[in-house]
């Protein structure tokens, strides 16, 4: 990883304001912050860089995105290993406001999803997803909770600080977190899309209240 981060650095230090390693749930990512972009200097990176995932935002993303953007950035704060640079996201400010807007449009969608999904009725494909996706709805209802120190806390402990602050059962989350395959394998596709559809639904509407 060093001697991609000296590369990069060396070829685009003119314009490379930052680099780090983006790690959300069980993934991997070099995130990169530019000045500004060109195809060419894509082309560039994506040379560099053939076989790793990448994440390439602007100066301007930062400054301008974080409103509509704000579920994300947080992930990003939490999820980035600061490698070379300058440390970007450490200064980033994100507005609560922002953040309860972005959660409750980024909620609704998975409503219709979840609708989507009980009709493909391809569970294998879907229960995967689950996890992903609520640990970004979980940093950001922490978050607006005044949560400190939301990036040292596990997947576990987040489920149950929801759980907690926001008064709703979260057991579903902590059964798929833990991978109790014996006790899913015991609920229907059907009970578990209505269990997570109701577990949106209650959360939404505290969202609402905050």
């Amino acid at each position: 990883m060093e001697k991609i981060v000296s590369r990069l650095y060396e070829k685009f230090s003119k314009n490379l304001l930052s680099i780090y390693l983006y790690t959300p749930y069980e993934k991997k990512f070099l995130l990169l912050i530019l000045k500004e972009t060109s195809f060419s200097e894509l082309e560039t990176v994506k040379s560099l860089l053939k076989n790793i995932p990448i994440i390439i935002l602007t100066s301007t993303d930062l400054e301008d995105g974080a409103d509509v953007f704000s579920v994300e950035f947080l992930s990003f704060k939490y999820h980035t290993k600061f490698l070379k640079g300058k440390d970007l996201l450490k200064q980033l400010k994100i507005n609560k406001k922002h953040v309860r807007q972005h959660l409750e449009y980024e909620m609704r969608n998975k409503l219709i999803y979840l609708r989507l999904e009980f009709l493909k009725q391809n569970f294998k494909k879907f229960l995967p997803l689950i996890l992903p996706v609520f640990e970004g709805f979980l940093e950001g209802l922490l978050y607006l909770k005044d949560t400190k120190h939301i990036e040292n806390l596990s997947v576990e402990e987040k489920i149950k600080s929801v759980s907690t602050l926001y008064d709703i059962d979260l057991s579903l989350l902590k059964l798929i977190q833990i991978n109790d395959k014996r006790k899913l394998v015991k609920m229907s596709f059907q009970s578990i899309i209505q269990t997570i559809n109701l577990q949106l639904e209650l959360l939404i509407k505290k969202v609402n209240n905050l």
